[in-house]
């Protein structure tokens, strides 16, 4: 499960070429490690962009500002593109990730930036391990599932909830493998 996030080098060029990337096990995050992401900002530079759309607004139109938001981003190095629906303002409603994860790879793919930098989600519609298969499959690198976290914190606040994100990781790490076996999903 594991992967690396920042610069891809083009597997077709005939040179060598190595920007720097940073290993993680799997593409499900943990708090600590979106923590450490955004600490490397000054060797692995970062945007966030907020996937929100205001009650008044044209979803095709968002989607496309969310598109040139993360072109731009990409042509000036950023090498991490945080896709977040967090810290939703009062009305407005979180774009579904999915439909943002797809359109930004691609037009990203279009553009021949995709290999310039790693899609990683911040999603509070992310539960099972389903959710997490269909947007590593649409172009996400990694997932933060913040909303999934903060509810088994709240839950289990009287008890080990730190044991219990980790078993929740865990759950949807052996989900998403499984999917993949069962799929033939391979690097």
């Amino acid at each position: 499960l594991y992967r690396y996030i920042g610069y891809e080098s083009d597997l077709l060029s005939e040179t060598d070429v190595f920007s720097g990337a940073i290993r993680i096990d799997s593409p499900v995050l943990s708090p600590r490690e979106v923590m450490l992401l955004k600490d490397k900002n000054h060797l692995f530079p970062h945007a966030v962009i907020k996937c929100h759309l205001s009650f008044d607004e044209d979803l095709a139109e968002r989607i496309e500002e969310i598109r040139l938001e993360c072109e731009i981003a990409a042509m000036n190095g950023t090498r991490i593109i945080f896709l977040s629906d967090e810290d939703l303002p009062k009305g407005y409603a979180p774009i579904p990730m999915l439909l943002v994860v797809s359109a930004v790879s691609h037009h990203l793919i279009r553009k021949k930036l995709r290999n310039n930098c790693a899609l990683l989600c911040f999603s509070g519609d992310v539960i099972e391990d389903h959710h997490l298969a269909c947007l590593v499959a649409f172009g996400a690198s990694a997932v933060y599932p913040y909303m999934a976290y903060e509810l088994i914190r709240e839950h289990f606040a009287a008890h080990d909830w730190v044991n219990m994100l980790k078993n929740y990781r865990h759950a949807l790490e052996k989900g998403l493998l499984k999917i993949m076996g069962k799929m033939g999903i391979s690097t």
